[in-house]
């Protein structure tokens, strides 16, 4: 089966012949549900990979907050631990935008 014929699967199976239980449809039925078989599987596949890509998501957002919460408490200043504003407005920006990347992510993700 080339990737045009799994692509735009059209199938169909002449009626009259179905009555006279022909060779020819028998053939015909066979292929069809040989395609069915193989369309079923992939969707199945793709349906089980979307799954574990969504759960490999979530992990990984939750993974980036807890980053971003360890990041923002490092960045909070204390007494003179962070001598240089530069550091601490760096780590405020990072901290913010993972913090809204997260979100957004969490708005795409079912």
């Amino acid at each position: 089966m080339t990737t045009n014929e799994r692509s735009s699967f059209v199938m169909s199976l002449p009626v009259e012949e179905a009555f006279a239980d022909s060779p020819n449809f028998r053939r015909s039925l066979y292929q069809a549900e040989s395609h069915a078989l193989t369309f079923d599987a992939s969707i199945r596949k793709m349906v089980q990979l979307q799954t574990e890509m969504a759960s490999s998501m979530n992990d990984y957002s939750e993974k980036m907050v807890k980053f971003a919460e360890e990041l923002r408490s490092f960045a909070s200043p204390q007494d003179d631990i962070l001598p240089c504003g530069i550091i601490w407005m760096m780590a405020k920006h990072e901290t913010c935008s993972l913090f809204m990347s997260e979100e957004g992510r969490k708005r795409v993700t079912p």
